[in-house]
């Protein structure tokens, strides 16, 4: 551990957060301070209209999906080798806003959003008040989709499966991260297992079986074949590949969780009918 405090990042992005949605680390102040430096620092070309369409379409996109959502054993490993430090995992909950489907929201992306020393991370750039070894902690949700292609801030971590690039990922982290790399490395090979699988599933959508990020024929016939569809009863728990498929969280793939899949499927709306049933949907 480098002994340095963690302090708060003014280089917020525009779309990253509207100002005074979350009760957590940092003030709307903060906030607003670093979208004004932002705007300060906008090409001339751009005009306001267009930063306001932007920020509007990344300040409404939903959060990723997380599947099981009821979260999985590898979360608890997580936290207790010490990545929830920075990686915060306890959910915010956004304020009062004048976008009534911004206000009040529970949401886990899984960050502190302050700036961390990491060590030999270091890429050499001063950016706002981020040192060359500093770095605002990274949102895991959607981590999944891309750990298909690059992790890390410059990329580095790339061409393996998914599962080798969490890993690596990991194993690269210094400085005020090196404490939870090293208590990673000392895991077992069945709990390193887990906790990749929790991370894995920051991303995934329900039904996804073969993680190509939709929901489609090929889906159903892999779960179908895989001897997934069980009925109603409970045969797996959430870190079993079945639970991807399990919507009402209940141990099982059956007609219920069918129903959903094939509306999934056609794009039609299930929250509705579901909360008339009184299947718990988010």
């Amino acid at each position: 551990m480098s002994g340095t405090e963690p302090r708060p990042c003014l280089a917020l992005g525009l779309g990253d957060f509207a100002s005074g949605h979350f009760h957590g680390n940092f003030s709307p102040a903060l906030l607003a301070a670093g979208a004004a430096r932002k705007r300060r620092e906008v090409e001339p070309f751009v005009s306001f209209d267009q930063i306001d369409r932007q920020a509007d379409f990344q300040k409404f996109l939903a959060q990723p999906p997380q599947t099981p959502r009821s979260g999985m054993p590898g979360e608890t490993l997580f936290t207790s080798i010490g990545c929830a430090s920075c990686h915060v995992a306890a959910p915010y909950v956004t304020a009062a806003n004048a976008e009534p489907p911004l206000a009040n929201k529970t949401i886990k992306p899984y960050s502190d959003f302050l700036l961390h020393n990491m060590g030999s991370l270091a890429d050499g750039i001063v950016q706002g008040d981020a040192k060359e070894d500093e770095f605002r902690t990274p949102a895991l949700w959607g981590l999944r989709a891309r750990a298909e292609i690059a992790l890390l801030h410059d990329g580095r971590v790339t061409a393996g499966t998914l599962e080798d690039n969490v890993k690596n990922a990991i194993a690269a982290h210094d400085g005020e991260g090196l404490g939870a790399a090293n208590a990673f490395a000392a895991l077992t090979t069945t709990d390193k297992d887990r906790v990749v699988r929790f991370l894995l599933s920051l991303g995934r959508a329900e039904f996804d079986e073969e993680g190509d990020d939709d929901v489609d024929d090929f889906d159903w016939f892999f779960l179908e074949n895989s001897g997934a569809f069980t009925g109603p009863g409970s045969f797996f728990g959430p870190d079993d590949p079945q639970a991807v498929a399990d919507f009402d969280q209940d141990g099982d793939f059956d007609l219920v969780d069918f129903t959903v899949m094939q509306r999934a499927m056609t794009g039609e709306l299930v929250g509705a009918p579901l909360r008339v049933a009184g299947i718990p949907f988010p």
